[in-house]
């Protein structure tokens, strides 16, 4: 962020954002957050290189095969499906934003649905390898959290969450405080239990994996990696 850019949440003090629902996610929000003070991207974009090391990172972690479908559960504008598509595997994406899937990168459009809170969900006829949550869990409300865990156990056989974390009032990284749709700043503990609630069966809870959000090393433990059966 620049030294002109607004602080977005300068006047708040932290923990006081608020749930944002389906309809705070528009163009505005990914083209010019910063410069309208509705988020943390500017300029959203692919990023080839950044992506598909992350994308090949959680292929590694999760051991993801070629003829498994993967969703992508937040996808954005589906640059992650892209990436995993660009790495030969069967990749899907869904997302609140109906800026964003109108909108998604043009290579995978064709795979990227929308979801709203409270309908069906769309290729609700598909069960899948393996589902990611990278950078959704956090704008959730508290209660949204253990329905959606378990609506992940029901479609998907293996789960990736990569979350900011907290001590439950303050990021670790307080860059994360500036994005005024983040809701919930957990430790790593609580994001755990909240798996296992939801039944499922942790194999790796971590920090730091090479390729996962690796901007953020110099804050080892701002970011919480789950890997769950």
């Amino acid at each position: 962020m620049s030294d002109t850019a607004p602080r977005l949440i300068e006047s708040a003090p932290p923990g006081s954002c608020v749930y944002k629902g389906a309809d705070y996610y528009t163009e505005d929000y990914y083209r010019r957050g910063q410069s309208c003070g509705v988020s943390l991207y500017e300029d959203y974009r692919w990023m080839p290189e950044t992506t598909l090391r992350l994308a090949m990172a959680l292929i590694d972690l999760a051991a993801i095969p070629r003829e498994q479908p993967i969703l992508d559960y937040g996808c954005a504008r589906g640059y992650l499906v892209k990436a995993f598509r660009l790495l030969f595997r069967d990749a899907y994406g869904m997302d609140h934003s109906q800026w964003a899937v109108e909108n998604a990168d043009p290579v995978v459009h064709d795979y990227i649905r929308l979801v709203r809170e409270g309908y069906r969900w769309p290729l609700d006829t598909m069960t899948f390898h393996t589902i990611v949550a990278k950078d959704v869990m956090e704008h959730l409300r508290p209660d949204q959290v253990n329905p959606l865990l378990q609506r992940f156990r029901v479609k998907g056989q293996q789960l990736v969450v990569i979350v900011p974390l907290g001590d439950g009032e303050h990021f670790t990284i307080p860059y994360m405080e500036e994005e005024p749709d983040h809701t919930l700043r957990h430790p790593l503990w609580w994001w755990r239990e909240h798996l296992e609630k939801a039944k499922w069966v942790i194999q790796l809870s971590t920090h730091r994996v090479e390729g996962i959000k690796d901007q953020w090393r110099d804050y080892p433990n701002g970011h919480g990696i789950l890997y769950a059966r």
